[in-house]
């Protein structure tokens, strides 16, 4: 079993690395975006991440490893206030451990979601919105029981969003996300793609809409 461990603070990574080594195959990243980077290019079977690191914060590597992994993620973190925790685990962790932790606690944490990825569960992901459902395995969207017809951005942009429905998402994010280039401002290409998507839902009679924040950005309304 491969563990991610992604923690600015030197003493704590090596912490866990002691703890965990003898049971497990073991990375130590120490920035957001080394862990992404990490998570980008190999596969994790559990991901323990802290919040306030270098780079991309906890939660924005959260965010964006959810479009390339279904692996566990156990935040830890000394932010202890139930709405932030509630916060991350909408957005994809999978458990919370807080600052200062028991050995036994991480450990026994850990094994839980291992065994929930076990061979016979870990199946593609299904995400359901209402009446529009994208399946992982085969990369198709579906508005009821007919299928949407999709550019591969398209998809890509619909999934993002699906995966976090009534959040705002500013431009700069989706753009740079979702093309993985810098955003200078020029939004035309990201505004094609989102009417392109809205006339593809309205046409299929969906029950979520792209809604324009101004001066925001847009969020998938449900």
């Amino acid at each position: 079993m491969n563990i991610l461990i992604v923690e600015d603070d030197n003493e704590i990574n090596q912490l866990l690395f002691e703890l965990l080594s003898p049971h497990y195959t073991i990375t130590q990243a120490y920035s957001g975006t080394e862990a992404l980077r990490l998570i980008e290019s190999d596969s994790f079977d559990c991901v323990l991440l802290d919040l306030m690191l270098p780079g991309l914060s906890g939660a924005e590597v959260i965010q964006q490893a959810r479009l390339l992994t279904t692996s566990p993620f156990i935040i830890i973190s000394a932010l202890s206030d139930v709405s932030n925790r509630v916060n991350l685990l909408e957005l994809g962790a999978d458990d919370y451990i807080t600052k200062p932790f028991d050995n036994r606690e991480v450990l026994a944490r850990v094994q839980v979601q291992l065994r929930k990825r076990s061979p016979k569960e870990v199946l593609p992901e299904v995400i359901r919105v209402n009446n529009v459902t994208y399946h992982e395995a085969s990369r198709t969207f579906f508005c009821d029981d007919a299928p949407l017809t999709l550019t591969l951005k398209e998809q890509e942009l619909l999934v993002f969003m699906m995966r976090a429905p009534n959040r705002v998402f500013t431009k700069a994010t989706l753009y740079e996300q979702i093309w993985e280039d810098t955003y200078y401002g020029d939004d035309n290409t990201l505004s094609v793609h989102i009417s392109r998507l809205r006339k593809t839902l309205a046409d299929h009679n969906a029950k979520i809409s792209i809604d324009t924040i101004w001066g925001l950005g847009y969020k998938l309304s449900i």
